[in-house]
């Protein structure tokens, strides 16, 4: 009985030895946690970050932050000009309906649309090819719905209003 009523004060006073201790955390821009350190209550000299340690690790996340808005830059572009290079456009028509929603496809070889209601409930699917696709709304209760056309990689999305 004494080694358990010792070994339980033992855990005891590490847990108020380490109680005694205050977390810190360090953030890159974007906000996620790049660091977790414990900082004792008596600081000794080795146990205080540097401000040119923490100036370091600023300017590095900058540089990263740069690189990737200059890679996402560079990938907007290139996919810009693909897009206006390969003469891509989804359009749909007419928009208010009474009953028919034409989806027109150019510049993909298919594609998936998808209707929506206001408060996020999916109604219907269909698969698209190209050119031109009926969808028919006429099961569909007069009201607005959003629309969402997906082909490659990119999503088009309109507000359809049922009349």
């Amino acid at each position: 009985m004494r080694k358990l009523t010792f070994i339980i004060n033992l855990l005891c006073l590490f847990t108020f030895v380490n109680a005694q201790t205050t977390i810190y955390y360090n953030y890159n821009n974007s906000g996620s946690r790049k660091h977790r350190g414990l900082t004792p209550l008596t600081l000794e000299k080795s146990d205080v970050i540097s401000d040119s340690v923490i100036i370091n690790s600023l300017s590095q996340d900058i540089n990263e932050l740069d690189l990737k808005t200059q890679n996402l830059e560079i990938h907007k572009k290139i996919t810009s000009e693909i897009n206006t290079s390969m003469n891509v456009s989804i359009y749909a028509y007419p928009i208010p309906t009474h009953g028919n929603i034409h989806i027109e496809i150019n510049g993909y070889t298919s594609g998936i649309c998808a209707l929506y209601r206001t408060d996020g409930v999916m109604l219907l699917t269909s698969e698209l090819s190209a050119g031109t696709n009926i969808i028919s709304l006429d099961k569909i209760a007069d009201g607005i719905y959003f629309l969402l056309v997906k082909s490659g990689s990119t999503i088009y999305n309109w507000k359809v209003i049922k009349e």
